[in-house]
């Protein structure tokens, strides 16, 4: 009888460890669920504010300014109202070839077709001191496209792209919508995404259109007639074509014509 009474008290006990051990374990799942609960909540809390800062910063963030509502300076900008290409390569005793030009004019997109490259290897050796200037001059009632081609060339010197962008607007020469202005062209010539929004809000706010403004004004005053116009040191140059075409072939045949 007393083994019987033993068996069923060591059943009870263990019936009794069995349930407080659930107890526990259940109480311990408890503990734990709640302690992720908290955790996730305090991520999320922490993940909404980091979120939310970020919303508000890019709400919150200027336009790139426009000086004066337009008056967008690149920086190469030259006292003629040009942009100078590799200007800190250039020799002492260098040339001084400023190109006028609108991108709407055929004879233009045909000297660039032959001299382009010619001329900015010059520059870029350091053997002339180059500069574009560029008159809106095609424009007539209505129409824009020679205005907002020279703005756009002008404002991608902000970000060291000038003569890539100047070559790709030649390049679709005709061509000249806003998306390719201002959206295909910059993504082509390698700005970062950051760069081509800022330079969308730049295009569509006009901010250098002063600039190429200012730069008829001075092809008016200096008495050039049309496009292009090519000086060296301040005098037109007439010899770089022939009946047969371009007179040179080469950077020193151009030099030579240049620099007699």
């Amino acid at each position: 009888m007393n083994l019987i009474r033993r068996s069923m008290n060591n059943s009870s006990n263990s019936r009794r460890e069995a349930l407080r051990a659930q107890k526990e374990a259940e109480a311990k799942r408890k503990r734990i669920n709640r302690i992720l609960i908290v955790a996730f909540a305090v991520a999320a809390v922490v993940i909404a504010g980091f979120v939310a800062f970020f919303i508000i910063q890019e709400a919150t963030k200027p336009t790139p300014a426009v000086d004066n509502k337009g008056n967008f300076t690149p920086p190469n900008a030259s006292d003629g109202h040009g942009v100078k290409v590799a200007a800190d390569k250039a020799k002492n005793d260098a040339p001084e070839v400023v190109i006028w030009e609108d991108f709407q004019c055929g004879h233009c997109k045909t000297t660039e077709d032959a001299y382009g490259k010619l001329f900015d290897g010059l520059a870029e050796k350091g053997k002339i001191s180059l500069e574009y200037r560029f008159v809106p001059m095609l424009d007539r009632p209505g129409t824009d496209r020679s205005l907002k081609t020279a703005s756009a060339a002008v404002l991608a010197d902000k970000y060291g792209k000038f003569s890539e962008y100047r070559d790709e607007v030649f390049a679709n020469y005709g061509d000249y919508t806003d998306e390719l202005l201002r959206d295909a062209i910059p993504e082509k010539i390698g700005l970062t995404e950051e760069q081509r929004t800022e330079f969308a809000k730049l295009y569509d706010a006009g901010a250098a259109e002063k600039f190429a403004k200012d730069a008829m004004d001075q092809f008016m005053s200096d008495g050039i007639s049309g496009t292009p116009t090519i000086l060296v040191d301040g005098k037109q140059v007439e010899s770089l074509w022939t009946e047969q075409g371009p007179a040179a072939q080469d950077e020193e045949g151009l030099l030579k014509l240049l620099k007699p």
